[in-house]
């Protein structure tokens, strides 16, 4: 005797067979009526009646009564063939279950059996199972407002990549381009905000693609390359914009802007700073000095004369007293360091009064000055020593002049070292408040001037910083390090 594998020909029940060498998977639709089957597809005829689990003829029971003028039986019934219907329980005729879906106008119920949605009541068929189920996200089917199958809508961030969807919160990647409706891959042109982008699809990874009024981080975003330091927005370039751009000198101030440049602001020309002092060699702003190439602070020309003293101005430089010339000889007339002479306009080389007598040749008129009667073009000795009115010109401090013929009254101004009530007094507008005379600017003047943040401190007053609620142009101007830029005040 030899063993044998399970077949549909072997004479037994076996291999999921409904019955003997028939039905199941392994041997289909091969039961005879009367044999045991489970359901249509094991018989024959395709009909296995779910009551008695038999392959049955397809049949239909009439009462012998209602048919004797025509049957000539002795039996009470009689079977008689029918057309497949909605109402034969069996599945046939293309029903996705008995007497339900397909050619049925009757749908399909929860569980049953179904070939496409419009088989179920609820119009849900599971494309896996083929059974109509409640709607729901493994339903395999697109329902209950989902945006594509089971994703997206109530089914959340559940859409892979090129899935529909509505936004990006229906993405797994949390990306639904605004223009296709798809999930996508992060991109520069996906209608959305994200990668480190500044804006939607432009800024960081995008490069300098973002228009005005777009949100920005740095410069390199913007497509015009002006990012608002303060509202992080492209804008275009402006004088309050915190970058120096539009041929500005320094970041917002100089150049087209009216806001001047602050001490050690980067200036082109001297116009470009709140004191007018643009240092020529490294083109910053910076307090008067005698070597910032400028002609300021009362000097008689460029860093020379006036506070100056130590480098005196040379032969036809201009300047405004004898005492910024090396010769001491400024002429009045066009203000100009000429040589001594007796037609210079000033009283010099031992002249009497100005430009007569002594080495000169020309006497000296009525009312100049004279030592001896041969100094006069004319000998008038009463008139010569008579009491003059007070002048500006007289040789004498009086009529409120705070130094002798300058100061006061008078419109010459007086020069380093003479004394002054007031800044006005003076050639370069200094009076030092502690003994009252001309000097050259300093941290201890007791005047607000050369660039400080306020009297004697901050700007070149760097040991001296200002205090709560003094003036300050500048941050370093201030002890605490802050200087208000609205009402440049330390707070």
């Amino acid at each position: 005797m030899s063993l044998l594998d399970p077949s549909c020909n072997d004479g037994n029940k076996n291999q999921d067979e409904t019955d003997t060498d028939c039905g199941g998977v392994a041997c289909g639709a091969s039961c005879p009526i009367g044999k045991t089957c489970s359901a249509n597809t094991d018989c024959s005829n395709g009909n296995c009646p779910t009551s008695v689990k038999k392959c049955q003829g397809i049949s239909i029971f009439m009462h012998i009564r209602t048919m004797r003028r025509y049957l000539k039986f002795d039996s009470t019934f009689v079977f008689i063939c029918l057309a497949y219907s909605c109402t034969d329980g069996n599945q046939n005729q293309g029903e996705s279950d008995v007497d339900c879906g397909g050619p049925c106008s009757t749908k399909c119920s929860i569980s049953r059996s179904c070939n496409i949605s419009a088989d179920c009541t609820n119009s849900n068929c599971n494309a896996a199972s083929h059974k109509c189920e409640i709607l729901s996200c493994v339903d395999g089917n697109k329902n209950q407002n989902e945006t594509d199958i089971d994703c997206g809508g109530i089914c959340g961030s559940t859409c892979t990549l090129n899935k529909t969807c509505s936004s990006s919160a229906d993405c797994a990647n949390s990306n639904c381009n605004t223009g296709t409706k798809k999930c996508v891959n992060p991109s520069c042109n996906d209608g959305n905000k994200n990668q480190n982008e500044t804006d939607t699809d432009c800024g960081g990874v995008c490069g300098a693609t973002c228009g005005v009024a777009k949100v920005c981080q740095i410069n390199g975003d913007c497509a015009n390359g002006n990012c608002h330091t303060g509202l992080k927005k492209c804008q275009s370039p402006s004088c309050s914009d915190g970058n120096q751009n539009q041929n500005e000198s320094d970041i917002d101030c100089g150049g087209v802007c009216t806001t001047k440049c602050a001490l050690n602001q980067l200036c082109k020309v001297n116009s470009d700073c709140t004191n007018g002092n643009c240092y020529q060699t490294n083109h910053t702003c910076q307090p008067y000095s005698c070597s910032d190439g400028n002609k300021n602070q009362g000097e008689g020309d460029i860093d020379c004369g006036g506070p100056c003293n130590t480098t005196l101005c040379a032969l036809y430089q201009t300047c405004n007293v004898n005492a910024d010339c090396v010769t001491g000889n400024c002429q009045q007339a066009n203000h100009t360091c000429l040589p001594i002479s007796c037609f210079d306009g000033n009283k010099n080389q031992g002249e009497i009064d100005v430009d007569c007598s002594g080495p000169c040749s020309s006497k000296c008129a009525v009312n100049q000055m004279c030592s001896v009667n041969t100094d006069s073009s004319k000998y008038e000795s009463p008139s010569t020593y008579s009491p003059l009115a007070y002048s500006c010109f007289d040789g004498n401090q009086n009529q409120n002049e705070s130094d002798i013929d300058c100061g006061g009254v008078c419109t010459t101004k007086c020069a380093i070292n003479k004394l002054c009530k007031v800044n006005s007094d003076c050639t370069n507008a200094n009076c030092y408040q502690t003994n009252h005379s001309c000097q050259p600017y300093s941290c201890s003047d007791g005047n607000k001037n050369q660039g400080e943040g306020d009297v004697d401190c901050g700007g070149p007053c760097t040991a001296a910083l200002c205090s709560l609620n003094q003036t300050c142009n500048v941050n370093s101007d201030c002890t605490n390090g802050n200087c208000n830029q609205y009402n440049h005040t330390c707070q």
